[in-house]
């Protein structure tokens, strides 16, 4: 089950970032490095 919701997420992360990227690409690539940098720290925890 957690890996569904794992893949669901990173899906749409992906997808969000990507579309943000398409027309700010400053923006999208600090949106990515902001939630690599919160979301990393949490999965090697698990």
């Amino acid at each position: 089950m957690w890996l569904i919701v794992k893949a669901l997420i990173s899906a749409a992360v992906i997808v969000a970032v990507a579309e943000m990227s398409s027309r700010m690409p400053r923006l999208g690539a600090l949106l990515l490095t902001q939630i690599i940098t919160i979301v990393a720290p949490m999965t090697s925890a698990m």
